[in-house]
C-alpha cells in the first residue's frame, strides 16, 4: 500500500515540524535547509535515510553561518586526527575510500537516470517519497509577481525560499528560479519559469581544493563535501551514511547546535573544536540520540552550561571527550564516571566545580588522560585514584585541591606525567619514586614542604616544576640535566643553585 502523502517530502521529527510551523518569515536554519533539499534536482534518487541525513547536514550548515566558513580551511589540531583511526574500528583505508568514491559515482549516474522516472519512484527500489502538495494559484510569495507565483498550502514552507535568503528571485542559495516546478521535483520543464535549467551550484563556504567539494552542492555526494577528516578514512560507510565529521577551526558560528544533528545517529568521531564563536550548551537530547559517538571534541569553543547527566546513561561507546577551553560550569555528573571505555577526558580551562568523587573513580579503569586544569575543583585527591590503573597523564593544576598527595598515586605504574595543585600540603610521598615520569609538577603549592624524597630523586625526570613550594634541601643530581627545571634557589641547593640560603636567583625555567 502506497504511503499517505504528507505536506513534506520526508518524515521530519516533531521538533523540526514545530520550528517550521512557527517560522512564518522563513528565517530559521530548518526552513532554509528544507528549501535547499526540495530544490535538489536529484532528490528522488536518495533513500529516506539519506534525505534525512542531507537535511541534518544542511541544518548544521545554516545554523553555523556556513557561507562564512573559512575557505581553504586548514586541517586543524592534527595531533587529534589519529583519534579517528584509533577509536573507530570501521575505518577504511585508501583502497576502501576509492571503492566508496566509485559507488558514489554510480549513485550520481543513477541520479541522472531518475529524472525521467515516475514521480517518487526510485529505480530498483520499492521506496516512495511523498512530495509536497502541488501549489495552487495565488500571489507569488517571493514578490516576483510573475506567472509562476504560488501560494503554498497552510503549514508548508513555500517553494520559493525565505525572503532575502538567497539570490534575487527568492530561492534558497543556489535553489534555482522561483516557481520552477514543485519542490523536490527536479529541473523544471522547458518553457516554465525555470527554462528547464537545474539550480546552479550554491555559493557556499568551506571549499578546500583537493580536500573535498563545497557544502550543499547538488552535484556532489554529501560524502564528498569538504571536512577536516584526515586522509584515508572515509566520511561515510558503504551505504553513504555519515560515520565521522571533523570541522575543527572552520569558522563555525552559532548560538546553539541544531537538534537535527540527532538524525546523524551513526556518527562516531565528531570534532567541532577550534570554533571560538560556537556557543550554546551541550544538549541532553543530542547525547541521548548519539548512541555510537566515540570521539567528541569541542575544545577552544565558547560553550556554556553544564555537562548533561545523560552523557553516561545512553552511550557507553565514548572513548574521547574533549571540552577544554570553553566557558562551561557546574558539577561533573557521576554518570560521566560510568563510561568504562573512556580513554581521554580533558576538561581544563572551564569553570567546573565540585570534587573528584572517589566512590565512582573505579569506573574509569580504562582512562589514560585525565586533565582538569584551571577550573574551580576542590576537596582532596581521593585515594581511590589507585583504581585508575591505565592513567598516564593526570593534571589538576589551577584548582583548589587541598590535603596531602596520596601515596596511592605511586601505584599508577603507567603514569608518566603528573601535575598537582594548588593548595596541597605536607611532604612528597616516597612512593612516587616507583613511577617513571617524563613530567612532574607541584609548583605553587606553598603548603608542600620537607625534602625531595631520595626514591624520587634517583629518577631522571626531563621536566620538573617545584617552584612556589617550601621544599628545602638538595636538588637531586639526576634532575640537574633536566630539559626544564623550575626551582627556588633561595631554599634549594645544588645544580645551578650554589648554596642554600643565598639571595634568591629566581626560577630556572628553561634549560
Amino acid at each position: 500500500m502506497a504511503p499517505t502523502p504528507t505536506p513534506y517530502i520526508l518524515d521530519l521529527p516533531g521538533y523540526t515540524l514545530d520550528v517550521l510551523k512557527n517560522d512564518i518569515d522563513g528565517v530559521t536554519p530548518q526552513y532554509q535547509a528544507y528549501q535547499w533539499l526540495t530544490k535538489d534536482p536529484n532528490v528522488e534518487s536518495y533513500s529516506l535515510d539519506r534525505l534525512l541525513q542531507r537535511f541534518a547536514l544542511a541544518c548544521l550548515y545554516y545554523s553555523t553561518n556556513g557561507d562564512a566558513w573559512y575557505k581553504g580551511a586548514q586541517t586543524a589540531m592534527s595531533n587529534n586526527n589519529n583519534d579517528d583511526d584509533n577509536n573507530n574500528n570501521n575505518s577504511t583505508g585508501t583502497s576502501g575510500n576509492s571503492n566508496q568514491r566509485l559507488l558514489r559515482r554510480e549513485r550520481r549516474t543513477a541520479m541522472r537516470q531518475i529524472q525521467g522516472s515516475p514521480q517518487g519512484t526510485i529505480p530498483g527500489s520499492s521506496i516512495e517519497i511523498a512530495r509536497p502538495k502541488t501549489p495552487g494559484d495565488g500571489p507569488d510569495p517571493t514578490g516576483s509577481g510573475g506567472p509562476c507565483g504560488n501560494d503554498p498550502p497552510a503549514g508548508v514552507p513555500p517553494g520559493g525560499g525565505p525572503p532575502g535568503g538567497g539570490p534575487p528571485g527568492g530561492g534558497p542559495p543556489g535553489g534555482g528560479p522561483p516557481g520552477g516546478g514543485p519542490p523536490g521535483g527536479g529541473p523544471p520543464p522547458a518553457g516554465s519559469c525555470g527554462q528547464g535549467r537545474p539550480p546552479p551550484r550554491p555559493p557556499v563556504g568551506g571549499e578546500a581544493p583537493g580536500r573535498g567539494s563545497a557544502w550543499l552542492s547538488y552535484f556532489d555526494d554529501e560524502c564528498d563535501w569538504f571536512t577536516n577528516n584526515p586522509p584515508g578514512p572515509s566520511t561515510c560507510d558503504e551505504d553513504g551514511m555519515y560515520i565521522r565529521l571533523n570541522l575543527e577551526s572552520n569558522g563555525l558560528q552559532s548560538s546553539n547546535l541544531p537538534n537535527e544533528l540527532a538524525l546523524l545517529s551513526g556518527m562516531k568521531p565528531l570534532k567541532l573544536g577550534g570554533n571560538n564563536n560556537l556557543q550554546g550548551t551541550l544538549s541532553s537530547f543530542l547525547f541521548e540520540a548519539w548512541h555510537q559517538i566515540n570521539v567528541l571534541t569541542f575544545e577552544g569553543s565558547s560553550l556554556k552550561g553544564s555537562i548533561p547527566s545523560s552523557i553516561g546513561l545512553s552511550n557507553n561507546s565514548l572513548v574521547t571527550l574533549v571540552l577544554q577551553n570553553n566557558q562551561m560550569t557546574g558539577l561533573v555528573p557521576d554518570s560521566l564516571f560510568s563510561l568504562s571505555r573512556l580513554d581521554t577526558l580533558k576538561l581544563s580551562q572551564n569553570k567546573f566545580s565540585g570534587t573528584l568523587p572517589g566512590d565512582v573513580l573505579s569506573g574509569l579503569g580504562s582512562l589514560r588522560v585525565f586533565v582538569v586544569e584551571w577550573n574551580n575543583f576542590g576537596g582532596s585527591i581521593p585515594t581511590e585514584i589507585q583504581a585508575m590503573t591505565s592513567l598516564s597523564i593526570f593534571s589538576t593544576h589551577g584548582n583548589s585541591f587541598s590535603g596531602t598527595i596520596p601515596s596511592e598515586v605511586g601505584l599508577l605504574t603507567n603514569l608518566f606525567h603528573l601535575t598537582l595543585g594548588d593548595a596541597l600540603e605536607g611532604t612528597i610521598p616516597s612512593d612516587l619514586g616507583l613511577l617513571t615520569l617524563d613530567g612532574f609538577s607541584v609548583r605553587h603549592n606553598e603548603g608542600i614542604s620537607g625534602t625531595i624524597p631520595e626514591e624520587l630523586g634517583d629518577r631522571f625526570i626531563p621536566h620538573v616544576y617545584v617552584d612556589g613550594t617550601n621544599l628545602t634541601g638538595t636538588i637531586p643530581d639526576q634532575w640537574c640535566n633536566a630539559s626544564i627545571l623550575a626551582i627556588d634557589c633561595a631554599q634549594l641547593c645544588g645544580c645551578d643553585c650554589p648554596s642554600c640560603g643565598m639571595e634568591d636567583l629566581g626560577n630556572k625555567t628553561a634549560r
